[in-house]
């Protein structure tokens, strides 16, 4: 008799029994999963901020008395915060509010409350539209951190354009106010060696001719007319123009034989430009590199025979 082979296919394991859970677990997942649950529905529920409340807040006045304008800058919409007794148009609110505190702070007072602001904004910007028309006093400038160009000199701190504060330098003896350190310093070297305000001004006008002087208003302090190669040098004052010509001695050679140059003196600024006046139909230029470049073109044809 033939027997059956062994069958060859494992038999399957009994799964092994788990233990119960206890009741107390359970009721603390489904505790866990009720509150998620209820999470859940109060964050959708939960609105969020809208565009209208944001944009209140933003327009909302900084305190009681103020107003706010709308103009157009530069193509676009812009707020001003106006404060109630002086009118200060402010251009930031956040800026506004700080000053509206400061305004609290001084019993509504504006004058000391700006007085105030000006000293803690110092040599930053304002956001105020024309500051400088509020200052009912001028601010009390510190030591300047350059020592003074010589013995005598006076300092002032003046503000520009608004917001920037820069120095001013003063002479000893014509008050010849200048607008930087190093300009002022090399005026004094000149006031040491002539030993004479007037002839170093002369000097200093003689050297910084056709190029800015850092003066204020530098064309008050010319009593004579600087000297020039010939004593009968014409001076032109029109009227109508808004400058005024005197020939002096140039620092760079002519472009070519039978040139002439001639000093423009502009009324405002008072700097002094070169021309270049060409020898056979009086054409100024009034730059040297241009006048160049036709001296080229009239000796090229010049040299050329002319067409019949």
């Amino acid at each position: 008799m033939r027997y059956a082979a062994p069958s060859r296919v494992p038999a399957t394991a009994a799964a092994p029994s788990r233990a119960p859970v206890p009741a107390r677990k359970v009721a603390k997942k489904r505790n866990s999963e009720n509150e998620e649950d209820c999470r859940g529905a109060k964050s959708k529920n939960r609105r969020m901020p809208s565009t209208e409340t944001s944009a209140r807040r933003l327009t909302a006045l900084p305190g009681p008395g103020w107003k706010r304008t709308v103009t157009s800058e530069y193509g676009r919409n812009a707020s001003h915060w106006i404060s109630p007794i002086r009118s200060i148009a402010f251009r930031n609110r956040p800026l506004a509010c700080e000053f509206e505190e400061l305004r609290r702070r001084f019993d509504n007072d504006e004058v000391q409350a700006w007085e105030d602001y000006r000293r803690i904004k110092q040599g930053s910007d304002t956001y105020v539209i024309n500051p400088s028309q509020y200052d009912t006093k001028p601010i009390k400038s510190t030591q300047s951190r350059k020592p003074p160009p010589g013995p005598g000199w006076k300092c002032k701190r003046v503000v520009e354009s608004g917001e920037i504060h820069r120095w001013h330098w003063i002479s000893p003896t014509r008050n010849i106010e200048f607008r930087r350190w190093a300009p002022a310093g090399e005026f004094e070297k000149l006031r040491h060696e002539l030993g004479d305000e007037m002839r170093a001004w002369e000097e200093y006008r003689k050297r910084k001719a056709g190029s800015d002087t850092c003066v204020v208003s530098p064309s008050k302090y010319d009593v004579d007319p600087i000297e020039t190669n010939s004593p009968t040098t014409p001076v032109v004052n029109d009227g109508d123009s808004n400058h005024t010509e005197e020939i002096v001695t140039a620092r760079k050679p002519p472009p070519g034989p039978g040139w002439k140059h001639k000093f423009v003196v502009e009324v405002v600024g008072g700097q002094r430009q070169c021309y270049w006046i060409s020898p056979v139909r009086n054409i100024e230029f009034r730059r040297r590199p241009q006048a160049c470049e036709f001296e080229k073109l009239r000796l090229k044809f010049g040299k050329c025979p002319r067409r019949r």
